[in-house]
């Protein structure tokens, strides 16, 4: 196990690069069982799909900051090879 000391995100600005763009499909079910299969919360299939990254300018900035912690402390254990 290793622990993280030191640990901040500050934005510095954006830039324009080439980044693939992913198509993010799936359907959010209710976790209990039910005759004819689990009730749908959301559908992100066919038209609903998510298009990552332009699905980022739809979300709050307390929502993208949400996220960039979360890919930052990936980023971190990887680089580490923890």
């Amino acid at each position: 196990m290793a622990d993280l000391q030191d640990f901040s995100i500050a934005r510095n600005g954006s830039v324009n690069a080439t980044v693939p763009r992913y198509t993010i499909s799936a359907k959010v079910t209710e976790s209990s069982y039910s005759p004819g299969g689990p009730p749908i919360i959301a559908d992100f299939t066919g038209g609903n799909s998510l298009s990552f990254p332009g699905v980022l300018l739809t979300l709050t900035d307390d929502q993208r900051d949400e996220f960039i912690n979360m890919i930052a402390l990936w980023l971190i254990k990887i680089k580490a090879g923890v």
